[in-house]
């Protein structure tokens, strides 16, 4: 049996409930159950578990950044397959995968696309994208253009980086001869976040998010495939920011250097050094016992602190914290470790997603309604954030599973059994 595996960003029950009808497409699915996520819920983390069936203590994507050691900082989005230390599901057995803007893809041996801009030396980028066979690069952007990076993440984050994604999706699906095809979809997860998951605005997105599967779907049944859709996690609501990095520093934990003005970490020198994103963080501790750092932030408002061998949270490997912060509901961690605005570091006002030390929402939203300068200035203003993930909360922000196959599965499904649930499909 061929398997087409759509991946859609927050695809939870929330947004069935809360715009009943936006997505008709998914409403004739006949198997619809929903998805235990990994802890943390997000990006990266998710779809490790998705392709290993494996939690972040084995497989290790701990989330979608984290502290590197032997480099001395926290790296984030990093896309090197080897990064994910357990097999993916289609190495097991002898079926012909393609996996297609997944992160932690590049160096695999199966087929892949994957957005690789290249990043000026004197600021701004190069828009592309990375395939094996080296082939596929060239043939779709001939055919389809150059791949809509802007509109892919980010203020301006559209249905046109999908359309692109869903036009080469169904090309592999036509000439490639795969068993599995994976492909992923995410620009909601951005309107969700800038505007929170309830918003009115969001029924327009999931309706034009809607046509795009209908053309997908019909290309992919037409070819033979059925069809399994899974969300990676649900967003949440949000009003409450919590400055964990602030807090560390100010306990004299979170080490600065002053460059000309303006303030940096310094990983090296520090005791603590924290890795926020989103509702989670990794707080790493050198020289200072974890039972001290936790003391401290015991203080802060909507935080808890446990420990990374915490067996309820399966995150106990050497790359994770020594210490995990959880944002209670309604509240996500904020990388921001400054005061004065006039001494934030040169990244702060900018989409930096390689030098931040963190996740940082506010990379949504412009600083001006029409950017003025290039690269564009982003707000500083957390409360613009209206939505977040990493920690679930409440049932309606589970993921989904939906299949054109009916499964015996009559309640919800764990994130490590989706792997396995896939191969015995395409095993059948």
């Amino acid at each position: 049996m061929k398997i087409l595996l759509v991946n859609i960003a927050a695809l939870s029950q929330r947004l069935f409930d809360t715009f009943p009808g936006s997505l008709k497409v998914l409403e004739r699915f006949e198997f619809k159950t929903p998805v235990e996520p990994v802890f943390p819920a997000v990006t990266c983390s998710a779809q490790a578990t998705y392709t290993t069936g494996q939690s972040p203590s084995e497989h290790g994507i701990v989330a979608n950044g984290w502290l590197f050691p032997d480099v001395g900082k926290p790296l984030f989005w990093e896309q090197n397959a080897r990064l994910c230390q357990s097999p993916r599901i289609w190495e097991l057995g002898a079926w012909k995968n393609a996996l297609l803007f997944h992160q932690q893809s590049m160096g695999l041996g199966c087929q892949i696309i994957s957005p690789r801009p290249i990043h000026k030396h004197w600021g701004g980028l190069v828009m592309a994208t990375y395939s094996n066979p080296d082939r596929l690069q060239k043939e779709y952007e001939e055919k389809y253009g150059t791949f809509p990076l802007h509109r892919y993440w980010g203020p301006i984050a559209s249905i046109e980086s999908t359309k692109w994604i869903v036009a080469s999706t169904l090309d592999v699906i036509k000439n490639e001869n795969r068993d599995m095809v994976w492909t992923y979809i995410p620009h909601l997860d951005y309107c969700l976040q800038k505007y929170g998951p309830d918003h009115p605005r969001n029924k327009k997105e999931l309706e034009e998010l809607n046509g795009e599967l209908e053309i997908l779907f019909q290309g992919a049944e037409k070819e033979g495939f059925e069809i399994v859709v899974v969300g990676d996690y649900g967003i949440e609501p949000v009003d409450k920011v919590i400055p964990l990095a602030l807090a560390l520093r100010q306990a004299g934990l979170y080490k600065m250097r002053t460059v000309k003005g303006r303030e940096y970490p310094d990983f090296l020198g520090g005791k603590v050094i924290p890795v926020v994103d989103h509702q989670v963080a990794h707080i790493y501790c050198r020289g200072v016992e974890p039972d001290v750092v936790a003391k401290e932030l015991q203080s802060l408002k909507g935080c808890r602190v446990v420990s990374r061998h915490d067996k309820e949270y399966g995150i106990s490997h050497d790359r994770s914290g020594h210490l995990i912060a959880i944002a209670d509901e309604g509240h996500w961690f904020s990388y921001k470790y400054w005061e004065d605005n006039k001494k934030m570091p040169d990244y702060a006002d900018h989409i930096a997603i390689h030098h931040k030390p963190g996740y940082d929402p506010c990379e949504l939203f412009f600083k001006h309604k029409i950017p003025t300068s290039w690269p564009p200035k982003i707000t500083l203003d957390e409360s613009k954030v209206k939505g977040s993930h990493g920690v679930l909360h409440r049932a309606c922000d589970k993921p989904l599973l939906l299949s054109t196959i009916r499964s015996t599965q009559e309640e919800s499904v764990a994130a490590t059994e989706v792997a396995w649930f896939l191969r015995d499909l395409v095993s059948s």
